[in-house]
């Protein structure tokens, strides 16, 4: 069965990171909005979630907080996934949960190395 990976991200260039994890083998899910990736994340269980940090409204920093606090998702690693260099920002999403950071764009190799890094420390006790 594949493994199922939540991409959340209102930008075009999520279409890019879309066909690398097709290409991974990987079913997709995806969420243009914090609010309906969080509402995904609770009816779907991805077993893994990209997070973009900077959306409209809810932020990603936000939304991998309420992830990690409520009991249905906090067993899902968040990887953030941002155009944004700034450390303060990404060090915000680490502190909230976030398994790491990637800086956009990411080649196929760092991002498949990433969801291996962050599905393995998941499925540890």
């Amino acid at each position: 069965m594949r493994q199922k990976i939540l991409v959340v991200d209102d930008d075009g260039d999520c279409h890019e990171i879309v066909l690398q994890l097709r290409g991974l083998r990987y079913g997709i899910i995806q969420a243009d909005s914090c609010a309906k990736g969080v509402q995904k994340a609770v009816s779907e269980t991805p077993d893994l979630i990209i997070m973009e940090l900077g959306l409209g409204g809810v932020s990603g920093v936000e939304a991998t907080r309420w992830l990690k606090e409520d009991p249905r998702t906090k067993h899902i690693p968040i990887i953030v996934h941002t155009a944004s260099q700034e450390g303060s920002y990404t060090n915000k999403a680490l502190q909230a949960g976030a398994a790491e950071v990637l800086t956009k764009p990411v080649s196929t190799d760092v991002l498949e190395e990433a969801i291996q890094r962050s599905l393995k420390s998941s499925s540890q006790p």
